[in-house]
């Protein structure tokens, strides 16, 4: 079926008995699975997803170098920081990919090497087990990296110092008292990148650069909601891994979030896929939507799965286009090997959307919307909890992508590089913040005048490694900073903020406090809502060079805030009134209706004609008009680009690349 629909990029898993030990390998199983491909489809290109797991010969072998929990049990996977590992690794890389390259000379087109838990580079069983760390290669490396850092050696913390009490602990680290915590979090993220940059090294060399290379890796926003803390996982060293192998890379890739993925929803990824593009890799959608063919449909209701084929067909309408619109590439994924994609009914709509894929690929320079959503992974560090951080990073997609404009995701530290031309710029984890990042924002302020930047929950409390300093605040922000006693984080709108079109109240339907919040001081006509005790939880004030700084403290953030500062921010919405996700570039616009559904008001920006995409029909003359939309339906429209946004951009063709596959046989990956 992928292969009428003119889809010839394979996807497939390869078990991992095919590394029996040290220095020995067979390819026998790899290569009947190449050839069973290549039997259905002698077009296929092949990209084998390649675990550099040892089926448990290796902790036989090498129990010292295995991953090891606090208790003092080992783990099955072996510790990504032994060096011998590392080096086993790549020499088994290595030797695969120079076989394929003499096998399938014309059909192999890259190699997806895969680790750790569920194949995607996050440390084995980051949920389940009590803390790792704690194998002597970790120990030794650990110190290593204190000394690099001009620190004096110290062990890994104990599992009191790492254990904490969701409700009650601090949210934010000290970054005195908790230096050493700290720092085995930021280590934790640079040795899984380093492994990453070595594992891709290998694969570009072994291939003579002629095969594409694919890395699951970056859930900056999905991991923000780690019960123990972000830094737990390991995918905070994006900026890292690009500025040090952005040259070995073609593709980083993930699902699509697990949460707002349901029909009617919005969809959201899971990591700076912007940022990611603006270094020249591609970036990729998995989609393992849970289709109508699901046996386990009744099961899966809180993954997003789809009950027939008309809400299917909604939904991976609504997931390709957006990856078209963004510049993505997409594949679609049988997760257990059941038959979730068994129909040409959905193939027939990779068919379709081709021209779309086309118009697209043509275009002169990447997706740059108006609205940025950005993450700092440094500051990511100090979480030592995901509540918090779970309702200021990973919740609000869902709000910025109903809120009527499409969305960019960025790295502080690339932003901070390379200054963003949007107009409305939030800056969701900014609580660690140098001088030196401060004035990199203050001179952005003065090059790029008339952006609004949102400050969210803690910007700047870190001002230096010093310590927490609520002076931070008002530094970075200009609002003066006041630490909350604990409370919900619920807020009461203000007569300016009900006139912004905020609602009544602000909810965070929270039963326990959070135990770090922060409000500011600001005059009655700069507040548009107080949290309980009277402090302001969102303030407004114009800075001296003709932009907004807005401080946003309460976790509650609905569609009608981002559409507020979105407003205020000059930001063009597609959606002028109803609830649709919409996604949107040069003079392409895609919109999924929520599960109500109703009637829905566009508004392109550009007068002329308006074609539904695949009836070809003029269905309304632009720039505004009203639909009724069906529950969960999904419409493509074509209409005149908005002025300025097919203009070329030196660079950026190399960020234009596209991979459209599909997985074919595969196994249980057991996220």
């Amino acid at each position: 079926m992928a292969a009428d629909a003119g889809v010839d990029f394979v996807s497939f898993m390869v078990p991992k008995t095919i590394w029996k030990d040290d220095d020995a390998y067979d390819w026998a199983e790899l290569d009947e699975m190449c050839d069973e491909v290549l039997a259905a489809n002698p077009k296929a290109l092949l990209i084998p997803r390649i675990k550099l797991e040892t089926s448990g010969w290796w902790a036989k072998k090498y129990p010292d170098d295995v991953i090891t929990y606090a208790d003092g049990t080992k783990g099955p996977a072996p510790s990504i920081a032994s060096r011998h590992y590392r080096e086993k690794a790549c020499r088994f890389l290595d030797a695969m990919t120079r076989h394929l390259c003499e096998k399938y000379p014309d059909r192999f087109a890259g190699i997806h090497p895969a680790a750790q838990n569920s194949s995607e580079f996050f440390y084995w069983d980051t949920w389940t087990k009590p803390y790792f760390g704690y194998d002597p290669s970790t120990k030794a490396a650990f110190k290593a990296w204190r000394r690099r850092h001009g620190r004096p050696e110290a062990n890994v913390p104990t599992l009191a110092e790492r254990k904490l009490d969701i409700f009650s602990s601090p949210t934010l680290a000290d970054p005195v008292k908790d230096r050493v915590l700290v720092d085995f979090r930021l280590y934790l993220q640079e040795e899984m990148a380093d492994f990453i940059a070595e594992v891709a090294a290998t694969c570009r060399r072994a291939s003579g650069g002629k095969k594409l290379v694919v890395i699951f890796y970056g859930y900056q926003w999905e991991f923000a909601g780690h019960a123990r803390g972000a830094g737990t996982a390991g995918h905070y060293g994006v900026k890292h891994l690009l500025d040090k192998a952005a040259n070995d890379l073609d593709i980083l890739c993930s699902p699509i979030s697990y949460q707002d993925r349901a029909w009617g929803q919005t969809a959201p990824a899971m990591n700076a896929a912007e940022t990611v593009m603006r270094h020249g890799v591609l970036w990729l959608f998995e989609d393992d939507s849970r289709t109508f063919l699901d046996p386990d449909k009744a099961a899966r209701k809180q993954e997003g799965v789809s009950m027939d084929l008309a809400q299917t067909r909604q939904v991976l309408l609504r997931n390709t286009a957006q990856a078209i619109i963004r510049g993505f590439g997409c594949w679609w994924m049988d997760l257990p090997a059941c038959g979730w994609y068994m129909d040409t009914r959905l193939w027939e709509l990779m068919t379709r959307l081709e021209p779309f894929d086309r118009a697209m690929l043509g275009r002169g320079r990447p997706f740059t919307p108006e609205v940025a959503a950005i993450v700092d992974e440094t500051s990511m560090m100090y979480l030592s909890l995901g509540r918090a951080a779970s309702r200021f990073v990973r919740m609000p997609r869902a709000a910025y992508g109903r809120a009527g404009a499409p969305y960019g995701q960025y790295l502080l530290a690339d932003v901070l590089e390379k200054p963003l031309d949007a107009k409305l710029q939030i800056f969701q984890s900014a609580w660690y913040m140098t001088p030196e990042k401060i004035a990199a924002i203050q001179a952005q302020r003065a090059a790029k005048p008339g952006v609004t930047r949102v400050w969210c929950w803690a910007p700047g409390y870190y001002l230096s490694p010093g310590g927490k300093d609520l002076d931070g605040i008002e530094k970075l922000t200009g609002f003066k900073g006041k630490a909350l006693a604990p409370t919900t984080g619920n807020a009461a709108t203000t007569e300016e903020g009900r006139r912004r079109g905020l609602p009544e109240s602000l909810a965070t339907n929270e039963t326990r406090p959070f135990v770090d919040l922060f409000g500011v001081e600001a005059s009655d006509a700069e507040t548009w809502a107080r949290f309980e005790d009277g402090t302001p939880a969102i303030a407004v004030r114009k800075n001296t060079f003709g932009g907004n700084e807005v401080f946003l403290g309460t976790p509650a953030c609905p569609p009608e805030l981002v559409r507020a500062l979105e407003d205020l921010a000059g930001v063009h919405r597609y959606v002028k009134d109803g609830r649709a996700a919409v996604w949107a570039a040069e003079g392409w616009l895609s919109a999924m209706a929520d599960e109500q559904g109703g009637r829905v008001t566009f508004d392109t920006g550009v007068a002329g004609p308006v074609t539904d995409f695949f009836t070809g029909k003029k269905i309304a003359d632009g720039p505004v008009f009203t639909l009724d939309m069906a529950p969960g339906e999904t419409r493509l429209f074509e209409f005149a680009p908005r002025p300025g946004t097919r203009n070329p951009e030196p660079g950026t063709r190399n960020q234009m690349r596209r991979l459209r596959g599909v997985t074919g046989r595969l196994c249980q990956r057991g996220r």
